[in-house]
């Protein structure tokens, strides 16, 4: 029920039963009907409405509806068992009106004390014609209680029902405000118990914990102490509180425990601490406390708890641990001195089986004698991949090999990396197309001989499991903001391909795609996972698409940093608006060379076969300005092809370049017979090319016939340019070699054998270059360098190059701290030589050393590489 409309019961003691009628009346008027079985009606509530408006002088507000129920009593031993009877069927009375005399039983004072200790809420209004009793009397008979009111005879009909509402509201607040402390009553037993559950759980668990626990009080004072700190220490809580007069061993727990509990209580922050302690049988241990300080609810410190591990054993643990690492640490020094020695020692001798069999194979040799030259430099270079595969490998375990950061130029060392591997391809009868995007840097900084040799061994698989087709290598660029490119570097083939079993554990060292005993196909398993590391340390990531039969393709994708070094170079010669008829029969060349001669700003009209090419002669435009023509044609060759197009070019002329992917013996003879003004082996560098052209669309007219254009004129004519270069080697057979392949070069060799005579030799002559070796009796490389920087005049500058076996990642910088420009592994090939002269040629060429030089000019690639490290 609502507020309005609960039943309220009343009840009415008086020996008068006209007082019962009277109050019938008038609670009837409360509730808009007969209450008790008296009258009253809605007439009665009208005339009370007007009567209180006469008295109050204001419009009436509408009152609560109260329902009122009364029961009669005529002594107070009745009613009070009215009392008790609606006590006990839970429908208490709110009111009790006593009359003061009520002859023979007890009085209206007995009776109200009696119903006061009868029923603990219960409102009492005690109604008298004049007072038997002093109120002293009643206060000292009733006590102080705000429960009991004095009507007095007679009484005012709207005075008893301003009464009736006023109490009954009291009473109504008085039943919820002790349902409110019932209910409080209720939830803090529940708490207790709750909380009385959890502090038992808690115990036992602190108990039961096989970690020691202690607490303290906010005065440091121990309050727990487990059994589980006991086992540990020995000691007893009460042996703890009471360390006994006297010196004390250092560590001692009874002294050391209360000055740590005071400390963590003045931190007033949690803590984590490991202390040597000496338990009670004298044993000393190692412990950690972890101490967390208690607050109350308004924050102060009212304690703390720690606790505490023994960690002896994880210490001794650890502390074998340490050994061990270095003891690891040690051996793998060990190992990579044995190995940087053992490559050092191993490098020197191939040197020479390399580096003498390249130049035997530049010399007259009949069929069987050059097979067995092919076949040692053939094992030489497995030996020393292999070589190179275990000593990356081992430094990558050892997590030392380190990489560069310097400039260079991507176009050239992809170019150069597929002329190394070119031959092999050619003996296999397999043509390397390059396509280098035309949007591609000039320069970035990374490190170019770690991304050489990624492409190295991507390459060097294709031509291990291509038997027949080509191999396309893509090199592609994406811009990034802030300096960033992206080079997309991928190698295609179109050999045996990878099932997807094979290409899930590619990557793994000692991983072969055939591992059977009977494998066609050799090799460690070690490129592809040294590969991917590399890769990986450069922040890249490398993938394979392959199907079975099909070939493979391998992409690496690596960050890298645009780089801003600039290089002194001759004005390129222009090339633009020329045009060039391309006649290949692969597609894959014929776009490499569109390309590359479209970042000239030159026109390019492809044909693959000799039909279109003649069509392609007589269409819209007129004759092209050169004719570019691949060796080896659907139906044909590209020598014959030459002359059929100069006989329809007649009496025109226009130079025709031949590109070979493989070179025989007297076919440059043939080729210049024919009149073709160029021969370039493939794969095509693009300086190479750019130089090629440049010569033959202009020629020397001082010099007639015009000699045949090739890679080595165009080397020859760049290194004519360089003078003379010392080379300190101790080493014979290296001595020979490098100077062997210098004179090849046109360089002029001086030869010395420590570093002593290499200081007196450029004291009595200007030299263009020194290659100097690191390891030489008396006078090493590196203090020959230091010396030379020291003595340099101002504005000079003596190039000096590192000539080492070598190759740990910190003999490279080594080198640079002794004042060294580069570093040049052995074996040095041709081509790294070549490479080397190039990165230096400025120096070479314009340096103040006091060499001479040659006024030869040989034609520059617009796009200049620039130093190449």
């Amino acid at each position: 029920m609502s507020d309005q409309s609960r039943l309220r019961r009343i009840l009415i003691i008086d020996d008068n039963s006209a007082i019962h009628e009277d109050f019938k009346k008038i609670f009837g008027t409360i509730s808009g009907a007969a209450v008790g079985g008296a009258g009253g009606g809605p007439g009665a509530t009208a005339d009370l409405d007007q009567l209180e408006a006469g008295i109050f002088g204001s419009q009436l507000h509408e009152r609560p509806h109260l329902e009122l129920e009364l029961a009669s009593a005529f002594q107070g031993q009745d009613g009070l068992r009215l009392l008790a009877a609606a006590q006990a069927e839970q429908r208490p009375f709110a009111l009790a009106f006593v009359d003061m005399r009520m002859p023979p039983g007890w009085d209206g004072l007995e009776t109200t004390l009696r119903i006061l200790q009868q029923d603990p809420i219960v409102q009492v209004v005690i109604c008298t014609a004049y007072s038997d009793y002093s109120w002293a009397e009643m206060t000292n008979r009733l006590g102080a209680s705000d429960r009991v009111l004095i009507l007095k005879k007679p009484f005012d009909n709207v005075e008893v029902i301003q009464l009736v509402q006023s109490l009954c509201r009291k009473w109504d607040l008085i039943q919820e405000a002790e349902s409110h402390r019932h209910r409080l009553e209720l939830l803090v037993e529940e708490r207790s118990d709750q909380l009385a559950h959890a502090s038992a759980r808690l115990a036992a668990l602190v108990h039961a914990s096989p970690l020691g626990i202690l607490a303290s009080d906010e005065h440091g004072v121990l309050t727990t102490w487990n059994a589980a700190a006991a086992r540990t220490f020995g000691w007893s809580a009460a042996e703890l509180g009471a360390p006994g007069p006297g010196s004390h061993p250092a560590g001692d727990l009874r002294v050391l425990l209360p000055a740590l509990i005071r400390g963590w209580l003045a931190e007033r922050e949690p803590a984590v601490c490991d202390r040597r302690v000496r338990c009670k049988d004298g044993s000393e241990i190692d412990v950690s406390f972890a101490t967390a300080v208690l607050r109350d609810a308004r924050g102060r410190i009212d304690g703390l708890m720690s606790v505490v591990s023994d960690i002896t054993l994880q210490k001794r643990i650890e502390s074998e641990l340490r050994r061990a690492k270095d003891a690891a640490e040690a051996a793998t020094q060990a190992k990579s001195d044995f190995l940087a020695n053992m490559s050092h020692e191993i490098r020197t001798p191939m040197n020479g089986v390399i580096g003498m069999t390249d130049l035997l194979m530049d010399t007259a040799l009949n069929p069987e004698q050059r097979e067995y030259a092919l076949t040692v430099r053939a094992c030489g270079e497995t030996l020393l991949t292999l070589i190179n595969d275990i000593l990356d490998y081992s430094k990558i375990e050892a997590g030392r090999l380190d990489l560069e950061n310097i400039s260079f130029s991507p176009r050239v060392m992809i170019e150069e990396t597929v002329a190394m591997i070119a031959e092999r391809a050619q003996a296999k009868k397999l043509e390397i197309c390059t396509l280098v995007g035309a949007d591609m840097p000039n320069r970035v900084t990374g490190d170019p001989s770690r991304l050489r040799q990624i492409l190295l061994n991507l390459l060097s698989n294709a031509i291990k499991f291509t038997e027949r087709g080509d191999i396309l290598v893509n090199a592609q660029v994406v811009h990034g903001e802030a300096g960033l490119e992206v080079l997309h570097l991928s190698v295609r083939d179109t050999g045996i391909g990878l099932s997807p079993e094979v290409q899930a554990r590619l990557f793994q060292q000692f991983t072969q795609a055939d591992s059977s005993v009977t494998r066609k196909y050799g090799g460690t398993g070690l490129g592809l996972a040294i590969s991917r590391r590399l890769i990986e340390l450069m922040g890249g990531t490398i993938t394979v698409t392959s199907r079975v039969g099909e070939g493979s393709e391998f992409t690496c994708v690596v960050p890298l940093r645009l780089s801003f070094e600039t290089t002194s170079e001759a004005t390129p010669i222009d090339l633009s608006g020329r045009r060039a008829l391309c006649v290949d029969g692969s597609a894959n060349s014929r776009r490499a060379l569109r390309e590359q001669l479209a970042s000239w700003g030159m026109a390019c009209v492809e044909a693959n076969d000799e039909a279109s090419a003649v069509a392609a002669l007589h269409g819209a435009g007129g004759p092209p300005d050169v004719l570019i023509i691949d060796n080896s044609l659907p139906g044909g060759d590209g020598i014959t092809l030459a002359r059929v197009l100069s006989a329809h070019l007649a009496p025109a002329h226009r130079p025709i370049v031949l590109l070979a992917a493989i070179a025989h013996r007297g076919m440059a003879t043939s080729a210049s017979e024919a009149g073709i003004a160029g021969f370039l082996t493939k794969p095509v560098r693009r300086g190479q090319l750019y130089d090629c052209l440049v010569t033959v669309l202009n020629p020397d007219q001082h010099i007639t016939p015009p000699p045949l254009v090739t890679r080595h004129s165009i080397a020859e004519a760049k290194a004519a340019r360089r003078r003379r270069v010392l080379v300190a080697e101790d080493n014979t057979i290296n001595q020979r070699v490098i100077t062997m392949q210098l004179t090849k070069l046109d360089c002029q060799v001086d030869v010395v054998t420590t570093g002593a005579e290499a200081l007196a030799a450029i004291a009595c002559r200007a030299y263009d270059l020194v290659f100097m070796d690191c390891s030489m009796p008396e006078m090493d490389g590196y203090t020959a360098a230091r010396h030379i920087r020291h003595h340099e005049e101002p504005g000079c500058h003596l190039p000096i190059i590192a000539l080492t076996a070598s190759v740990l990642p910190g003999d490279r910088q080594r080198c640079l701290d002794a004042g060294m420009d580069d570093f040049v592994a052995k074996p040095a090939s041709i081509e790294a030589l070549v490479a080397t002269l190039n990165r230096f040629e400025r120096e070479i060429g314009h340096g103040s050393s006091g060499g001479s030089r040659s006024a030869v000019a040989v034609p520059t690639d617009p796009n200049p590489a620039g130093r190449q490290d």
